[in-house]
């Protein structure tokens, strides 16, 4: 490894996710509570603190959470003079310490039950068509009881206390086409009482051993998905076994660019000893336009299959506008990779262990 290597690796070490403070424990109930509304089997649970409103706002909320068979359930209730269909209630999961690109998921929830979600990056499609809720609208307000199993959860720490942030958000609309209220049990975008620590369980489903790049873990559809500190998934677990298509769909949601859409000649796959790759390309194309756009750049994420399993093997650029557009890409006889750049430029790897190490040979030169 060359001494920049080594610093960046140091770094990277040493700065990690941040810490926060331990979180009080969410208990795990003997029993699944009903999704009805009614919240009269929702015990224990824990209460989560709610902030004193900026404002002298006529409604109230009160959050409880419960967990169960890897399903994080939770109990509101929303005291309201006045309640419209347009009122929404976001609760938001964020899990700090599972990297720097971790983001949270925002639940919503109405008198009527789940809200549609305003943006797909607060809250995936696939995410929210699996969570559970129903509610009941009372005099002065309604009650609302959601089950969000694990895999609808935002990215969650890999190792170590299953720390979260968790915040309820009323959006309270007493008349109609008036801009809302926002109460919130949260102040300044931190829980009152601190985090909550979820159970252990939520690790339950990923069944192999993660690789050591890995600082969290979200779910997807058809399986699960690790992050390190690049964009690109480090490691996959399918539900089935993996396929080059199901690895591409998992890794990038199902928005994967095939390489002959951006004049890219790289193959589908390729082999190496036993071992089958799967090129997945990630980002924007800086030739989309008569003039390449310096800041856009396509890069490929190269996954070894094994069974239910991928892990990321190499990222490295492919396209972009100081390299051009690579016109090869393949596997040598001798067991390396060439990338061959129209610029002139080559890098070169070989195969160490378990991944693609940049050789000796693979200063870009002319």
């Amino acid at each position: 490894m060359t001494p920049f290597l080594s610093v960046l690796l140091f770094c990277a070490v040493t700065a990690g996710p941040p810490k926060i403070k331990p979180g009080k424990p969410v208990p795990t109930t003997a029993r699944r509570p009903v999704i009805d509304g009614k919240l009269k089997d929702f015990a224990p649970a824990l209460d989560v603190p709610s902030a004193k409103p900026a404002f002298d706002a006529s409604a109230r909320v009160a959050l409880k959470l419960t967990f169960q068979g890897g399903v994080l359930f939770l109990a509101a209730t929303v005291k309201d003079d006045v309640v419209l269909a347009e009122d929404v209630l976001e609760v938001t999961v964020h899990f700090p310490e599972a990297g720097a690109l971790a983001q949270g998921f925002s639940y919503r929830f109405g008198p009527g039950g789940a809200a549609p979600s305003t943006d797909e990056r607060t809250l995936p499609s696939f995410a929210a068509s699996l969570v559970r809720a129903k509610a009941l609208k009372g005099d002065g307000g309604f009650t609302v009881e959601a089950g969000i199993p694990g895999r609808a959860l935002p990215r969650f720490p890999a190792t170590g206390p299953l720390n979260a942030t968790v915040c309820a958000d009323y959006l309270d609309v007493d008349e109609e086409d008036a801009e809302p209220s926002r109460l919130s049990t949260c102040e300044s975008g931190e829980p009152k009482g601190g985090p909550l620590k979820l159970p252990d369980e939520l690790r339950k489903p990923l069944k192999t051993p993660l690789p050591a790049d890995v600082e969290g873990v979200e779910g997807a559809e058809g399986g699960w998905l690790g992050y390190g500190e690049l964009a690109a998934p480090a490691w996959i677990q399918g539900d089935e076994p993996l396929s080059p298509d199901s690895v591409r769909r998992l890794a990038t949601a199902g928005r994967f660019i095939e390489p002959k859409q951006v004049s890219l000649p790289i193959p589908d796959t390729l082999e190496l000893e036993e071992l089958v790759l799967v090129p997945v390309l990630f980002g924007s194309n800086p030739f989309a336009q008569e003039k390449c756009a310096a800041k856009n750049e396509l890069r490929v994420s190269v996954y070894a299959l094994g069974g239910n399993v991928a892990r990321r093997v190499l990222e490295w650029p492919v396209s972009s506008c100081a390299l051009g557009r690579a016109m090869r890409f393949e596997v040598t006889e001798h067991g390396g990779l060439i990338v061959g750049y129209t610029n002139g430029s080559t890098a070169h790897f070989t195969w160490s262990t378990d991944h693609f190490e940049r050789s000796e040979l693979g200063a870009l030169t002319r």
